[in-house]
């Protein structure tokens, strides 16, 4: 459905859409997948989508919405290598389709396919998941980076396959995201950032925590959702986060919210450039938003009662019941 903000009007776009849609960077057109094709709309003509090719695991609008790149099987064996696409659009509502870049797969990677393409600041840098078959996803994904011109490809660390877990810095080729194996998240996972083109990696949580989410602030500070790390096997024992601010440049970290010891805050999301921030406060049964203020300490709770988002080995999808509207933004 596509929803028009000013008329208040919905609008059926198309059936059996897959969780991939995403509009194009520069103009009121939006991506979508339907099973393994690739199709996309124009809101001006909601009736007339257009197919653009068939067969991809997964897709990410280009920068300058130009295109897409698109991830797809070589063949049909699990160790067939990833394919990398770049499609073109053209002004006659024909495309060009370009290799990028071929993944090779060996016999003990059973890689499937990728996650969604996170571009650098820059746009020289482009990270994704490589995603194992079946079950093994839930515990193991591998994050990797290949740079824009397809001559360097690295594939980085470990990590659960959750994309809002690796970000790019909001002005600079830091990448950030939580490495650690294992689907249980209270264990094992760690706020990492990789440094492209260098070859440093920097963990920031502390022995015995866990991160859980997080979000850039500036090229130099961001906020986590933290707990205590725990293998308990009750879900009701297991400790719930606070969120916390990091300063990269000093290492140091200052806890900011302080939830009653049945609740948990996450999925902290900045706005009013870095002053505030917004994030979910839950008991496990009941789910509030609050608002705050990153510099003063001021809080307050803003919303109550949406839903709690699917919940997977301690982990809420959360952007399933919330996400925030900021119309003057420049993504």
């Amino acid at each position: 459905m596509a929803y028009h903000v000013k008329t208040q009007r919905k609008y059926k776009v198309f059936s059996n859409v897959s969780t991939n849609f995403n509009w194009s960077p520069n103009q009121n057109t939006l991506g979508f997948q339907s099973d393994d094709v690739l199709t996309m709309v124009n809101v001006h003509v909601l009736h007339k989508p257009q197919q653009i090719t068939s067969g991809i695991i997964n897709f990410s609008w280009l920068p300058d919405g130009s295109g897409f790149l698109t991830s797809s099987k070589a063949g049909k064996d699990v160790f067939s290598d990833i394919i990398l696409s770049k499609i073109f659009l053209k002004n006659n509502n024909t495309y060009e389709s370009h290799h990028f870049y071929t993944v090779p797969v060996g016999k003990d990677d059973y890689f499937y396919g990728t996650s969604q393409f996170k571009w650098s600041h820059d746009h020289r840098w482009i990270a994704f998941q490589l995603v194992p078959t079946a079950s093994m996803s839930a515990d193991s994904n591998t994050i990797s980076v290949i740079s824009n011109d397809s001559r360097i490809f690295h594939k980085i660390d470990e990590m659960l396959n959750y994309e809002e877990w690796f970000q790019w810095a909001p002005s600079n080729n830091s990448l950030a995201f939580i490495r650690g194996n294992n689907r249980l998240s209270t264990i094992n996972k760690k706020l990492t950032i990789k440094d492209m083109p260098k070859n440093k990696i920097s963990m920031y949580t502390p022995s015995s925590f866990v991160d859980r989410h997080f979000s850039w602030i500036s090229n130099n500070k961001l906020l986590v959702s933290r707990s205590v790390e725990s293998d308990l096997i009750n879900v009701a024992e297991r400790p719930l986060p606070s969120i916390y601010l990091i300063d990269l440049q000093t290492g140091k970290e200052k806890k900011i919210t302080s939830p009653s010891e049945n609740e948990g805050d996450f999925y902290p999301i900045i706005i009013n450039n870095g002053k505030s921030f917004i994030w979910i406060r839950t008991d496990r049964e009941k789910v509030a938003v609050y608002i705050g203020d990153i510099g003063n300490g001021k809080q307050k709770r803003w919303i109550e009662n949406i839903d709690l988002g699917a919940w997977y080995y301690g982990h809420w999808s959360w952007d399933e019941v919330f996400d925030i509207y900021l119309p003057n933004r420049k993504d």
